[in-house]
């Protein structure tokens, strides 16, 4: 034998066991460990990558409202993000830099799909720039009352009393819905969206775009035609502007002073408002020569000095107006010129070429108007069928919950019920059982009693003088009777539980009883010592042990004893109460009160009732 393939036990194959097990633990330990070492080694860059890529969405948040360039540029460079939410705050960026750009946002479909996102999983503000965002692609897909519903919407989710509150986002909404409102000519639902935009922007101590929507406050005026409203809000807006240090803003305002001021005559007073005009508002180069995109300020200066008669430089600012393709305001101003000159050939011409270009912004206009006047009908079909949709979703949930409802109460129902029958069984089950085993004792101390009886006749007939044992089984003999009462008593009594339908099983009747029930239908007259008498005799021998029964635990008074053999005898509480004189809740109480006293145990007055009236129905069935 070799040593080394025993242990130390003795026992054969254990060393050999050993010797091979032991390198193949460690490998299986070795590939465990490196496995979860990879695991955590993917975890930590995967968390790494994940805060890097986080930082830098932070990075293009934090660079979007002064670098919107920039902030595009680095969201530009994001590939592909590892989780929902990465990826969902990208898109929400990404649009939100497009539009600060003034570009094109991505498709309806991603911005209501980050919409929902934020619905779920977002704070109110990332909420709020969400459906803000989707509204600015409806904007620009010409969906003008989809637009206003997700800023409305937007506006809604924007709780200006809490701290957390992005009111920058939030005056930019109504900013947004007061151009939709303008551009759909309501004026005073653009009024209200601008006295918003303003105090939020002046509770946001932004005071340059606070000052920019109280000056937006002419256009309502401007589509109402209210000149002097006009003038009030240029005045003020003006005097805003210079105090909080804007001169260029306040300057710039002045042109539709200038206009007004055209159109009144008040050409000396124009003059005035047009070099202020060109001095303040620093869109004027040395030449006198206005920044590009406003170049229809031109037109103005054209109708000022052909108001004060300078024909040819009127002529030059009007031909100047129509080189940067403003035709209409430049064929106007031809015609004018023409009229003055009286020139019916060149005023021929114009009226044409104005009347042409004013029907081509007329039909320009009409079908920018039809176009929203669609876009409103078809947003109100939308709207139809959704709130209609929403109204069957509605009724189809309150039948479901309310079927629900129904199930679970009858659900409800069918358990207690269930629980009610099982312990009714349970409980008739028990009393069956004890009522069994007493009608077994009483049985067997019947058998004794007879046993007790003929011994007690055998003993006399011997006449053995034995008076002593006698004694002893006269002792015994009701020692057993009492024992046989009490048993009958609670058979009665559990047989009363078990069978009530066969409690008036059987009837007495005598003539005595007859009387008794005629007193019982009177007032006046009441039954005799003699007549209860009579009545508790009848009793006593028709029904046996009744007495005995009901005195086993202490001798009755005679008024509670009348009571039982009224009982006894079927005549109800109502006969009772007219025979012994006394109230219904007394007759109760005192039913109570014998239940206790000879049962030894509480109980109901239908309790009682029910024992009392099958005292000696064993022995008589």
């Amino acid at each position: 034998m070799k040593p080394e393939i025993y242990n130390r036990a003795g026992n054969p194959g254990c060393g050999q066991m050993r010797t091979c097990s032991a390198p193949l633990t460690s490998v299986l330990a070795r590939i465990l460990g490196a496995v979860l070492l990879v695991l955590l080694f993917l975890t930590a860059c995967t968390t790494r990558e994940e805060r890097q890529l986080s930082a830098l969405l932070d990075r293009a948040d934090s660079l979007m409202r002064i670098r919107p360039d920039s902030s595009l540029y680095i969201l530009n460079k994001v590939g592909t993000l590892p989780t929902t939410s990465l990826s969902m705050r990208h898109a929400l960026l990404r649009a939100d830099a497009l539009n600060k750009c003034d570009s094109v946002l991505p498709s309806d479909t991603l911005l209501r799909e980050v919409a929902d996102y934020y619905d779920r999983h977002g704070s109110a503000n990332e909420r709020m720039r969400a459906h803000y965002l989707l509204g600015r692609c409806y904007h620009d897909m010409g969906e003008a009352p989809r637009a206003l519903e997700c800023y409305q919407h937007a506006a809604e989710l924007g709780d200006t009393s809490s701290k957390d509150c992005d009111l920058h986002q939030l005056h930019l909404i109504y900013g947004q819905m007061a151009d939709l409102y303008y551009a759909q000519y309501l004026p005073d639902d653009e009024m209200q969206a601008l006295k918003t935009c303003e105090r939020i922007a002046w509770k946001e101590r932004d005071t340059l775009p606070a000052l920019k929507a109280y000056e937006l406050r002419l256009r309502p005026y401007y589509q109402k035609n209210d000149t002097d409203s006009i003038l009030f809000y240029v005045n003020h807006s003006y005097q805003l502007y210079k105090k909080y240090g804007y001169h260029q803003a306040a300057g710039n305002i002045l042109y539709m002073k200038i206009a007004i001021s055209l159109d009144r005559g008040q050409y000396e007073e124009a003059g005035r408002y047009l070099k202020k005009y060109k001095k303040e508002s620093g869109l004027f180069d040395n030449s006198n020569n206005i920044i590009r995109g406003r170049e229809i300020r031109y037109y103005d200066e054209g109708r000022y000095q052909l108001g004060i008669g300078h024909v040819d430089s009127a002529l030059y600012w009007f031909r100047r107006v129509g080189s940067y393709g403003y035709s209409e305001a430049a064929y106007k101003g031809m015609l004018d010129v023409y009229k003055q000159l009286h020139k019916p050939d060149s005023i021929a011409k114009y009226a044409e070429l104005f009347a042409k270009a004013n029907d081509d912004s007329y039909l320009e206009n009409s079908m920018e108007l039809m176009r929203i006047q669609t876009s409103l009908y078809n947003y109100h079909r939308y709207q139809a069928s959704a709130v209609q949709m929403e109204q069957e979703n509605s009724r189809l949930v309150i039948w479901l919950l309310s079927l629900a409802l129904l199930l679970v109460l009858l659900a409800t129902l069918v358990f207690f019920l269930l629980g009610y029958i099982r312990k009714r069984q349970a409980a008739v089950r028990q009393m069956k059982e004890k009522s069994a085993r007493m009608t077994k004792g009483l049985q067997e101390v019947k058998r004794e009693l007879e046993l007790l009886h003929l011994m007690k006749s055998q003993l006399a007939d011997s006449n053995s003088g034995l008076n002593d044992e006698i004694l002893h089984l006269n002792e015994m003999i009701d020692h057993k009777e009492k024992e046989k009462n009490v048993l009958l008593g609670k058979v009665s009594f559990l047989q009363s539980k078990l069978e009530p339908s066969n409690l008036l099983a059987e009837k007495i009747e005598a003539p005595i009883v007859a009387t008794f029930r005629r007193y019982a239908t009177q007032v006046k007259e009441k039954p005799s010592e003699e007549e209860w008498r009579e009545l508790c005799d009848l009793v006593d021998k028709t029904v046996p042990n009744f007495h005995a029964i009901l005195s086993n635990n202490g001798e009755l008074p005679p008024h509670h004893y009348r009571l039982c053999c009224l009982v006894r005898l079927g005549f109800d509480n109502t006969d009772i109460k007219v025979l012994i004189s006394e109230n219904l809740s007394n007759i109760t109480m005192t039913y109570k009160n014998l239940h206790k006293k000879i049962l030894q145990a509480p109980g109901s007055a239908k309790d009682f009732k029910n024992f009392v009236r099958r005292i000696g129905q064993e022995q008589l069935s």
